[in-house]
């Protein structure tokens, strides 16, 4: 009996994280596998997604090592644009077919709600706000009405927040991302959920709300190891049960 294929999931990331990952691969240059180690300056939870991102969009293989599509994106920088259309054409090829200049926000809501792309919920979200991105990125007509609910997502007011590993870290949000944001401005702190695609279909949320900065002795090491174990798990290291 072959192996059961793991359900890969659309990016989620914010869509400047992604980016940045390219950049950080040309600056150091290409290495023959990509794994976590290679992008020292993000948080461990970027770096999870930054993954799962490569592998969606065929930039690697389940072993991290590069396919040639990958080395053109990061080296070819001038032609990044061009590139990054051709990739949205080939993952996202059945959204791309009904044409995103004229897509209302439940044709693309229902589109990535199929099994293709393993999103829901919150992950739905920011999975639409880095394809949206990423499309404007390239170059693509998107509709209007695509562009202001992605805006006004990113844009409304924040729940007010204590911070997690990831919010210490900086790690930006896919939702907040904006255009008003530069490579100037601090990033901003993500929300206190994390939503796990589980790998026989649904999805387990976890949200915190605690001040880690007051997490002392057992109870610190506890959440943080319920967040580690969360990232292994979607990379497929998920410990054995004890």
């Amino acid at each position: 009996m072959e192996p059961e294929k793991r359900k890969q999931t659309a990016p989620y990331l914010a869509f400047r994280t992604f980016t940045n990952a390219l950049d950080q691969l040309a600056s150091h240059g290409m290495p023959n596998r990509i794994d976590r180690t290679v992008f020292p300056s993000l948080n461990g939870m970027s770096r999870g997604q930054v993954l799962s991102a490569f592998k969606f969009l065929d930039l690697i293989d389940d072993e991290g090592i590069p396919a040639k599509r990958l080395e053109t994106l990061v080296l070819e920088k001038d032609n990044r644009k061009a590139n990054m259309r051709k990739l949205i054409e080939d993952k996202y090829s059945d959204i791309v077919a009904l044409d995103l200049s004229k897509m209302p926000p439940s044709q693309l809501d229902a589109k990535l709600s199929g099994d293709a792309y393993g999103v829901s919920g919150e992950t739905k979200q920011k999975a639409k706000t880095f394809l949206l991105k990423a499309a404007e990125f390239s170059g693509m007509q998107i509709s209007p009405l695509l562009l202001r609910r992605a805006r006004s997502v990113g844009g409304g007011k924040r729940k007010k927040v204590t911070g997690t590993r990831a919010a210490i870290n900086g790690q930006e949000s896919g939702i907040a991302e904006t255009e008003k944001q530069t490579a100037s401005e601090p990033n901003p702190p993500s929300d206190m959920t994390r939503t796990v695609q589980l790998k026989k279909g649904g999805s387990l949320t976890l949200s915190l709300a605690i001040n880690i900065l007051e997490l002392t002795g057992t109870d610190r090491e506890f959440v943080f190891k319920i967040i580690d174990q969360l990232e292994e798990y979607e990379k497929g290291e998920a410990p054995a049960p004890q």
